[in-house]
């Protein structure tokens, strides 16, 4: 009987905290679309990968790779329905020395 209340426990705990970041994400999505201009945003923190919106649409997502100081940035564009057109960035493709300019490279008409 132990058992199966701390694997119930578990289980509602884990539920808990999928659904607690959810709400988080939810509550970044909400504020993203209500800005105008470039902004980008983690969904869990300060931790990347970054939601890059530009004037309140969705254009894709920035993530850091790489060890430490030696980090570049690189970008995985979303699509017109706002969803990501590759499962991951490329991380072989045009990387970046910031955040910020990866970022700008998403703004419609940047190529």
């Amino acid at each position: 009987m132990t058992n199966e209340l701390d694997t119930a426990s578990a289980a509602a705990q884990e539920t808990l905290e999928r659904s607690a970041a959810e709400l988080v994400r939810l509550q970044v999505v909400r504020e993203l679309r209500a800005t105008h201009g470039l902004v980008y945003r983690a969904l869990d923190g300060m931790e990347p990968p970054y939601l890059v919106a530009w004037e309140g649409r969705f254009v894709g997502e920035v993530h850091r790779h790489g060890p430490a100081y030696l980090h570049s940035w690189y970008v995985l564009p979303y699509g017109d329905d706002e969803e990501p057109t590759a499962e991951a960035p490329d991380f072989n493709g045009r990387p970046f020395g910031t955040a910020r300019a990866a970022a700008a490279s998403l703004k419609p008409g940047q190529a």
